[in-house]
This record gives structure tokens, sequence and C-alpha cells, in this order.
């Protein structure tokens, strides 16, 4: 019994690997049709051997990476499409719908050159794309929960609505980015650059900005509760309506800031000296 038993074992393990090895010689085809076609039994093969979830994610996010590897300068060319090849796009969108519970590590995509994509609506959850180039991208109502962006470019890009709760953001480039009701809530953005970005009715509770530069930022009716703004340039920033409430500006540069209607607390912490408008009624 026990003879059968290691044998089927070894059967079923066998073809694991003929399904696997088929998938990834599929990859290298200079068809696009077969391509995908490798690129969805890898994903099928990741969903029937939870044990060989981890290698599949790390196949499909090491093609991502070497089909868009990032230089110095990653940019669009002018003329050019800036829409990822189909086999590309595809493989994103399954590392998105992945089990991550299955996860040994983030799904690793950084250094990518994603300048100027198109990833409205995408999964990104648990993915590391630090050092990414996503310049001008467009990551409309895409979700990014507990991803890792550091040092990652979004200058210009479209993150409206986009999801970017517990994520880490350290040294992020988000300069004239859009981020208009994006949920930021306990993200962390220690020395991120947002200068000139809209974060309008953005969710930043719990956020740490810290060090961070909002020059001329809009973040009209914003919600900062409680988050952490020590030392943050706010240079000409518009927190009009924006909710203050436990949050911490110790050493904060608001030279210029529009603080109209704000509402804070008697524990919002303000830079030394500073005296705030009136709190709006609660």
């Amino acid at each position: 019994m026990q003879a059968t038993q290691d044998q089927y074992k070894l059967s079923e393990q066998g073809q694991v690997t003929d399904r696997f090895t088929k998938a990834t010689e599929q990859l290298g085809s200079d068809k696009l049709d077969v391509r995908l076609g490798g690129i969805y039994a890898l994903e099928r093969l990741a969903r029937d051997s939870p044990v060989d979830h981890p290698t599949v994610v790390e196949v499909l996010s090491a093609l991502v990476r070497t089909h868009t590897p990032a230089p110095t300068t990653c940019s669009r060319p002018s003329g050019t499409s800036p829409d990822l090849p189909a086999d590309i796009h595809a493989a994103i969108t399954v590392i998105g719908r992945r089990d991550i519970t299955l996860d040994r590590n983030l799904a690793d995509l950084s250094k990518s050159c994603l300048h100027s994509v198109n990833l409205t609506g995408e999964k990104l959850i648990h993915t590391d794309l630090s050092d990414a180039n996503l310049s001008n991208a467009n990551l409309h109502d895409a979700d990014l929960t507990g991803a890792l962006l550091f040092r990652t470019k979004l200058v210009g890009a479209n993150l409206t609505y986009v999801n970017l709760t517990s994520a880490s953001l350290t040294d992020v480039d988000l300069t004239d980015a859009r981020l208009d009701s994006a949920k930021l809530a306990g993200a962390f953005l220690l020395g991120g650059n947002l200068g000139g970005a809209s974060l309008f009715e953005a969710n930043l509770a719990g956020a740490d900005l810290s060090y961070a530069n909002l020059t001329g930022a809009k973040l009209n009716v914003a919600d900062l509760t409680r988050a952490d703004l020590t030392s943050t340039n706010l240079t000409g920033a518009n927190l009009a309506y924006t909710n203050l409430t436990g949050a911490n500006l110790t050493d904060a540069n608001l030279t210029g800031a529009t603080l109209d209607e704000i509402l804070y607390s008697g524990n919002t912490l303000w830079p030394k000296g500073f005296v705030p408008p009136p709190s709006r009624p609660r």
C-alpha cells in the first residue's frame, strides 16, 4: 500500500515537472499566443500545486523585469505606444491575482521600466516596485496594498482612487502626481517628494510623511488624522478643509500654506511659535 502511494506521489510530481518545463519553454516562443498559453499554464500550475506557487511567481516576475528593464533614462520615445506587450501585461495581471498567502516573498517587479503604461485597476498587492519607473503611468483604481515602492518614480502618474494602504514609499518621487481620493492610510512616505501633487480627499490617516516634500501640494479635504508631518515641507500647500486631528506637524514648514477651514484637536502638534487659525466646528 505504501509503495503504491509513493509511486503515485512520484508520478504526480513528474507531471507537475513536465507541466512546468513545457510552460516555461512556451515563454521563449516567438509567437504571442504560445507565450500567453505558457503564462496561463503557469497560473494554473500555481493553483494546482501550492508548493510550486512561489517558483511560478518568481518566473513570471523575472519575465516582466527582463522585458521591461529600467535604465537610467526610462521613458517612452515620442510616437511610440505606451501599451505593454500583451504577454507582459498578462504576466502582471496573473501576478496580481495570485494567492498571496502562498508567497515566500513579495512579487519582485523592482527596477522595471513601466513608464506611461496603462495599469488601470490592476492588483499589485504585496509587490516590490522599488527603483521602478512608473512616471506618467495610469494606475487609476489600482490596488497596491502593502506594496514596496522604495525610490520608485511616479512623476506625473495617475493614482486617483489607488489603494496604497500600508504601502512603503520611502524616498518615492510623486512630483505632480494625481492621488485624488487615494487610500494611503498607514502608508510610509518618509522623505518622499510630492511637490505639486494633487491629494484632494485622499485618506492619509496615520501615514508617515515626515521629512517629505509637499511644496505646492493640493491636500484639500484630505484626511491627515494622526499623520506624522514632522519636518515636512508644506510651503504653499493647500490644506483647506483638511482634517489634522491628532496630526504631528512639529518643525513642519507651513510658509504660505492655505489653512482655511481646517479641522484639528488639542493634541495636534504645531511648529514652535506657529499659531494656527481657529479649527472649524466638528
